[in-house]
């Protein structure tokens, strides 16, 4: 009432008032900042744990029924969604906008502490990121060679073009898609398994513990403790093939015996395409 008053008696008054703030406003308006990456939080928590040879139904019943029992009771938990692929488990938990993703990416871990008894021993470690959209690429570098090899090639970019693109001011990260790693594929004879009595999984047992580093202990001197460790990861590929696999008659039996080694290539679970056309992308 007060205001409608002073308005009916001083017209000119409340003209100018409202002028100024009309003025106001359109200044203030133009002084408005617009950021084209705001910073918004999405509480989206997504958990991978690899289990190498299992099938879907494996990975299913042992990795993701566990875990969507544990996550469950999880408070402000929205939605799950998960994935069984060969070998690989994806869990994707969606929260209530009004919870913290990082407090829940806390919560989604401790469960997972909880739980990693209980996977089976063959599965890896979980592997638990929160969906962040200020980490998400901004830029893509596509990178090609016709002279190098696909192998050669990745080996550049993760040695020299992802380091020099790492140090740049205001690169967080850079990362490659697409490439092909080194990996030294052991190609058994299943035939020469069966001459020597061999099984696969002996084989298997017999690089794990060659290829491996062990404590040796302590030295104690007079001033000081020195750590002993014995190196034994082998270095040079053509030695995998003088490891013993097994004893046949008490003569032993060689890798090379059942087996060849190919210096090659890994899986390749990532493809960079540019005009139809394949290349390693490195994003920042």
């Amino acid at each position: 009432m007060f205001i409608t008053k002073v308005s009916i008696n001083n017209p000119v008054f409340a003209t100018m008032v409202m002028a100024a703030i009309m003025v106001f406003g359109l200044f203030s308006y133009q002084k408005l900042s617009v950021e084209s990456l705001p910073d918004v939080d999405f509480p989206v928590v997504v958990v991978v744990v690899s289990y190498p040879g299992a099938s879907p139904e494996a990975v299913e019943s042992e990795i993701l029924k566990p875990i969507e029992n544990s996550v469950n009771t999880l408070s402000g938990l929205d939605s799950i969604q998960a994935t069984a692929v060969p070998s690989r488990a994806m869990v994707v938990m969606m929260f209530d906008l009004d919870v913290d993703s990082t407090v829940a990416a806390q919560d989604v871990r401790d469960k997972m502490a909880q739980l990693k008894g209980f996977l089976p021993s063959g599965a890896e470690e979980p592997y638990i990121l929160r969906f962040d959209p200020g980490a998400m690429p901004i830029v893509s570098l596509a990178v090609s060679a016709q002279d190098m090899a696909p192998r050669e090639l990745t080996t550049l970019v993760d040695n020299v073009i992802i380091k020099e693109l790492s140090i740049i001011p205001g690169v967080g990260s850079a990362t490659v898609i697409g490439g092909v790693s080194r990996q030294l594929n052991i190609e058994v004879d299943p035939d020469k398994l069966v001459a020597y009595g061999i099984s696969l999984s002996q084989v298997t047992q017999a690089l794990r513990q060659t290829n491996q580093n062990f404590p040796a202990g302590d030295l104690t001197g007079a001033l000081n403790i020195q750590t002993l460790q014995i190196d034994g990861e082998i270095v040079d590929p053509n030695e995998f093939m003088d490891v013993i696999v097994a004893y046949q008659q008490g003569q032993p039996v060689y890798l090379r015996d059942i087996a060849t080694l190919n210096d090659g290539i890994g899986a390749v679970d990532s493809a960079a395409m540019l005009h139809g056309e394949r290349h390693w992308r490195s994003t920042l």
